[in-house]
């Protein structure tokens, strides 16, 4: 995410869920500077809080102004297109995304260089990997996860890229990995979806290795929570029929399949 240190707390307030009002204090401001760098950070700040408001249109009309107060700067025009590129990721355009974020690395290779810019390439290195494993092109992510998991990362974050280190070893069949980095992820807070994104695919990766009774637990949790892990019935009581079959229950091997046919 976008950011400046004299303008940091407003976005931060935007994360807190007082966008809102942060807009608003950033109109006040706008209205009483005339200086062109002061308004060109006061709109990239208006840009980001509109993007978290999901106004896509509307944070991308902000860049452009933000062009227009200075054309010539290198640096802001990197800043719009790092924020433009991370608006693409909040409209679920990842193929879109990681391109612009790859485009960015080798257009900006030197500025990216320089210390006050270098958060930019961390984040990009971590918004490539979240693509690409949205891709299922979970070899090319593996590394980014790993690079970007070794330069720190806000606990959310760093969360996210565990989760998304075990489902990419789970896709490509290393199981005994894929069920280290999930449990771990498991230890930590998670939103929903993302726990029951690790439950599932634990689950998966535990039936593979043929461990049936642990699956079983992972899977009755994903059973007991479905909604708000917002994962698909069919799948998790698909995997249910397959685990009890595993554990020799023939019967609710059954009821789990007939549960999994579309009704």
């Amino acid at each position: 995410m976008y950011q400046n240190h004299d303008n940091q707390d407003v976005v931060d307030s935007g994360a807190s869920g007082e966008a809102p009002e942060a807009l608003r204090e950033i109109d006040l401001r706008l209205r009483s500077t005339t200086d062109p760098k002061e308004r060109t950070h006061l709109l990239l700040n208006r840009a980001v809080l509109l993007g978290m408001l999901g106004q896509f249109d509307a944070a991308a009309s902000q860049l452009e102004l933000a062009l227009r107060e200075v054309p010539t700067d290198k640096e802001i025009r990197l800043q719009c297109e790092y924020i433009g590129a991370g608006i693409l990721h909040q409209e679920h355009q990842y193929e879109e995304a990681y391109n612009r974020m790859t485009a960015i690395l080798s257009d900006y290779s030197s500025i990216l260089e320089i210390p006050e810019f270098r958060f930019i390439f961390r984040d990009i290195q971590a918004y490539r990997a979240f693509e690409l494993v949205q891709l299922a092109r979970f070899d090319e992510a593996l590394p980014l996860l790993h690079e970007s998991l070794s330069y720190g990362m806000k606990a959310d974050d760093e969360n996210t890229a565990v989760v998304n280190l075990g489902i990419c070893y789970s896709k490509l069949r290393s199981y005994d990995k894929a069920i280290e980095y999930l449990r771990r992820s498991l230890k930590t807070k998670l939103t929903p979806d993302r726990e029951g994104q690790a439950r599932c695919q634990l689950a998966i990766a535990f039936t593979h290795v043929r461990l049936f009774a642990e699956a079983k637990e992972q899977l009755e949790l994903c059973v007991q929570h479905v909604d708000e892990y917002e994962l698909p019935r069919a799948v998790v009581y698909g995997w249910l029929s397959r685990v009890q079959r595993g554990l020799g229950n023939q019967l609710e091997a059954e009821r789990y399949s007939r549960l999994a046919r579309p009704s």
